[in-house]
């Protein structure tokens, strides 16, 4: 009895030229998004308060 069955997987050449590494990241700015929301019966799964 034979289970699975062989897969092959072929790649391609892509039809673009793929983008190199940029290199490393330089981040100019962020910003801190604070939401909250209460589910009657809910429980507190992790909160960031104690951290």
């Amino acid at each position: 009895m034979r289970l699975q069955q062989e897969r092959w997987l072929e790649f391609s050449p892509p039809v673009f030229e793929e983008v190199a590494d940029p290199g490393p990241i330089i981040v100019a700015g962020a910003f801190y998004f604070s939401m909250g929301m209460t589910i009657t019966g809910g429980e507190v799964l992790h909160s960031y308060i104690n951290e």
